[in-house]
């Protein structure tokens, strides 16, 4: 069997840690003042959600589980995000950009345990009429420990917020 599996496993009792990257999509096309919103949410019972504009977070679909078969982790797990890039495209001056969630910061290991979820949120703006856009890239990161010495999962994930 795979190291990264058996690590996994011991984590996780009958479950792989795993992350596929993905990509959320907000847009608000609309006259006027616009706001469009992509979310990630990465939960504690092993399931990943997205969230594109505003209109509730539901899950993904099984494969982009953290945990397949999702289920809370026995013991901690940790993640990490770091961001790989960022673009804005304006042809609108009065763009703005919003991210928030968990820090993205390449060094801050966020626990992933019982009641302990993890998220990534892109939220553009414009308070005038005018198209705009903007895209982040994250790469997320899970580990067996919070030092990050036994990374057992990395994948991508993107975020597009579209204004106009």
């Amino acid at each position: 069997m795979h190291p990264l599996i058996i690590a996994a496993l011991s984590k996780t009792g009958p479950g792989v840690v795993t992350l596929t990257a993905a990509s959320a999509a907000g847009e608000d096309l609309g006259a006027g003042a616009d706001s469009a919103t992509a979310e990630w949410i990465f939960n504690a019972d092993g399931t990943l959600d997205k969230n594109e504009d505003g209109g509730g977070a539901t899950q993904v679909n099984s494969a982009t589980n953290w945990i397949i078969p999702n289920r809370a982790a026995i013991r901690g797990l940790f993640i990490r995000f770091t961001q790989v890039s960022l673009v804005e495209n304006e042809t609108n001056p009065n763009l703005s950009t919003v991210l928030s969630g968990s820090t993205v910061d390449g060094t801050t290991w966020h626990t992933l345990g019982a009641g302990q979820a993890r998220s990534l949120k892109l939220t553009t703006n414009s308070n005038t009429a005018g198209a705009g856009d903007a895209t982040w890239i994250v790469t997320a990161e899970i580990a067996n420990d919070s030092a990050g010495a036994d990374i057992v999962a990395t994948a991508n994930f993107t975020m597009t917020g579209l204004v106009g």
